[in-house]
């Protein structure tokens, strides 16, 4: 009798260890990015006039030629002091190298010219299209002058 308690003891212990494998495999990060990396650290200094969308919450501006493959990145004023910043680079099919544009319909959305994928800017994610993936962001910085994006 003893020697079936230790198989079972045994048998139990290894079914919760592969339970627990598989719980903490399936809880991989699947929003790993899929833009490729991309050196990004640019400061805008809200007092150049070509930022003056971003004075207001709920304005957005490109930067150019920043990102991955030079795609640029987009700028949103998400609340005060607080500020978004995303690759351009659409996440459906990333060797069409297209660039999310501001949708002409909403100033809080973008939208890539190729797939019609349509991406939220307060947190980049995708609201309507074939695109599955967010849209890659960067970090920002915020000095009340200065703004800072990063990775």
């Amino acid at each position: 009798m003893k020697h079936y308690f230790k198989k079972s003891k045994i048998n139990t212990f290894l079914v919760i260890y592969i339970i627990i494998v598989i719980f903490f495999a399936s809880c991989a990060d699947d929003n790993q990015d899929i833009i490729p990396y991309a050196y990004v650290n640019y400061t805008i200094d809200l007092q150049n006039p070509v930022y003056i969308d971003l004075l207001n919450v709920s304005g957005s501006a490109y930067i150019e030629r920043e990102g991955y493959n030079g795609n640029g990145i987009i700028v949103y004023h998400s609340g005060i002091d607080e500020f978004k910043a995303y690759d351009r680079t659409c996440t459906f099919k990333i060797s069409d190298n297209c660039s999310v544009e501001k949708d002409e319909n909403s100033i809080v959305n973008v939208v890539c010219p190729c797939c019609k994928s349509q991406y939220e800017l307060m947190n980049g994610s995708v609201s309507k299209g074939s695109s599955i993936k967010a849209l890659k962001a960067y970090r920002t910085s915020f000095d009340g002058t200065y703004l800072r994006i990063f990775n």
